[in-house]
């Protein structure tokens, strides 16, 4: 897989990249735009894994291109957003939380979570938003939904957020629950 980045990347660049590395998937039950701002994150690694090939540039944007789709994304380096310090308290509120198995509590720091990253951020959708009782994961323009709910509850869940997309005229939701998995690392 970290073959196929490299070969992309040098195609679209026209110079190798300095490595390549994989991660597995990850969604983090709270702390998204923190982590790389030195805040506090809670994440939890998927199975499925991303590859990143990159080399260093000396320019204040960030380009990317996709191998599923070939496409070129530009995005600004900008300052640390407001939303990091609340995003940051929420973090340690959710470990709390968790530790007193809280998980009403949790459950309201989840839905914070989204409208900071709906308000603060501005990286929701529509369909996001229409998901209930969920906190958005991915960070970016879309991303994924992550809803704690108890095992007994889950095909009631999917099927309260399928019908809801249903009634927005929404394509269908992929849902599938998640399960910690292994480390990241550097490929070459």
């Amino acid at each position: 897989m970290s073959t196929g980045a490299s070969q992309l990347f040098a195609e679209v660049y026209g110079a190798p990249p300095t490595g390549a590395w994989s991660a597995p998937g990850r969604v983090n039950l709270l702390g998204e735009h923190t982590d790389y701002n030195k805040g506090l994150r809670l994440p939890v690694a998927l199975r499925q894994r991303a590859v990143v090939a990159a080399r260093l540039g000396e320019v204040d944007v960030l380009r990317a291109v996709s191998m599923q789709s070939g496409s070129i994304v530009e995005v600004p380096i900008e300052g640390i957003a407001p939303g990091n310090l609340t995003e940051i308290q929420r973090v340690r509120a959710a470990v709390a939380a968790i530790s007193a198995r809280d998980f009403t509590a949790m459950g309201d720091i989840f839905v914070a979570s989204h409208a900071s990253l709906r308000d603060d951020f501005e990286v929701s959708t529509t369909e996001l938003d229409t998901a209930v009782d969920a906190a958005m994961s991915g960070g970016g323009f879309g991303g994924s939904v992550v809803a704690l709910v108890r095992a007994d509850t889950e095909d009631a869940v999917v099927g309260a957020v399928t019908t809801a997309f249903s009634g927005r005229c929404f394509s269908a939701p992929e849902c599938f629950a998640v399960a910690p998995s292994g480390q990241a690392g550097r490929d070459r």
